[in-house]
């Protein structure tokens, strides 16, 4: 190839994807001419369309190509991270720009199916079935056109950071499907940017050569072939305090999830009824009564979820936090006269800052201050 490019280096996903194209911008160009050269141009344009933006495709292979040749040299010469975090955000609105003018330009053909033609229907049939399978290549290979491992071989410092920028990208996107829309536009670093470093470092392992499926089968006979000892030691049972104990506190656990998950997993069709009643927005009168958590909505529809769930009266809820941000969990403070207790129900895995809070979590001394003076 040209601009210094082997071919060994091409990706075959990109081979495949550009030799597609190709076929495509000549199938379109040909049914143009062939059969729709006397018809109105609003019937000509959705294939005048997609040979332009086949040949565009084309075209920016070349520039894209280039670009990742730059960030995989500026990645060995270890220069800043500004430059290939500016070009992972470029790499992911242009995959995002391909996947929707592939998708726009998949509707609008099945009236052009009318034609008398027989080999005429069949080639406009293949036209259909060449734009959507093109599509789906596109999302499936990515923009990448060149191989990584051509740049990297061993390098166990880039792959790491090759690996940063592919989490990166995949939990944003994720994350953005979720309807967390403010983590795809994110530059600085932040809790995503933690969590695919250590998923990072985790498939370093790339680095010697290694396989996914390889490291799974070594793990594999690792497990098999494991000497440790069993012991079999009889089982004890649990004191009958600590057992009623934990049943007695157990509505507080379940109370903390205070979203759609509780609601849906009991009601599964009647979900939104039972949600709107457990939120209070059909009784608002209540609503001043009700204490006012950090990050709860206006109508404090977290706090009467929280209360309704372990029905007890507003005064017990002291405190709380509902919103997340840097990796600070969800909790509620609740003070039990009658059992002189403190009961502080910290929230589990319910929404996906959730689940970046779980991955960056570690084990800490717990401090009086914690609890916000309540001793």
């Amino acid at each position: 190839m040209v601009w210094g490019f082997e071919i060994k280096q091409v990706r075959w996903s990109a081979i495949i994807l550009g030799i597609s194209n190709l076929f495509l911008m000549i199938t379109s160009l040909f049914l143009i001419d062939s059969a729709y050269q006397d018809c109105p141009f609003a019937d000509i344009l959705p294939f005048l369309l997609v040979s332009i933006f086949s040949c565009l495709r084309l075209l920016s292979m070349v520039p894209i190509a280039i670009a990742q040749r730059a960030t995989a040299m500026a990645v060995l010469n270890a220069l800043s991270e500004t430059s290939s975090a500016a070009g992972t955000l470029v790499r992911r609105q242009q995959r995002e720009l391909e996947a929707k003018v592939d998708l726009y330009f998949r509707v609008g053909y099945v009236e052009l199916l009318s034609t008398n033609t027989t080999w005429m229907h069949d080639m406009v049939v293949v036209f259909i079935i060449m734009v959507c399978y093109v599509t789906l290549l596109q999302c499936c290979s990515g923009s990448d056109v060149l191989r990584w491992r051509s740049f990297y071989t061993n390098e166990h410092r880039a792959w790491k950071h090759h690996y940063r920028e592919v989490f990166d990208q995949g939990i944003r996107e994720a994350l953005c499907c979720l309807g967390r829309v403010k983590y795809l536009g994110v530059m600085e670093e932040d809790e995503v940017s933690s969590v695919a470093q250590l998923l990072g470092d985790l498939v370093s392992y790339r680095a010697a050569g290694t396989g996914h499926l390889e490291l799974l089968a070594g793990l594999a006979l690792l497990k098999k072939e494991s000497l440790m000892p069993k012991h079999q030691e009889e089982t004890k049972k649990a004191p009958e305090e600590l057992i009623q104990g934990a049943a007695d506190f157990h509505p507080f656990a379940e109370a903390a999830y205070t979203g759609l998950l509780l609601d849906v997993g009991r009601n599964p069709v009647l979900f939104p009824c039972a949600w709107l009643y457990r939120q209070g927005i059909l009784t608002p009168w209540i609503w001043n009564r009700l204490p006012k958590l950090e990050g709860d909505n206006w109508w404090r529809g977290h706090a009467s979820a929280f209360l309704r769930y372990v029905q007890l009266p507003a005064e017990v809820l002291r405190q709380g936090r509902v919103c997340q941000a840097r990796c600070e969990a969800a909790y509620f403070v609740v003070v039990l006269h009658h059992i002189k207790s403190v009961v502080i129900c910290v929230r589990g895995t319910e929404t996906p800052e959730d689940l970046l809070t779980d991955g960056l979590s570690r084990e800490c001394m717990f401090a009086t201050e914690d609890i916000g003076g309540l001793i």
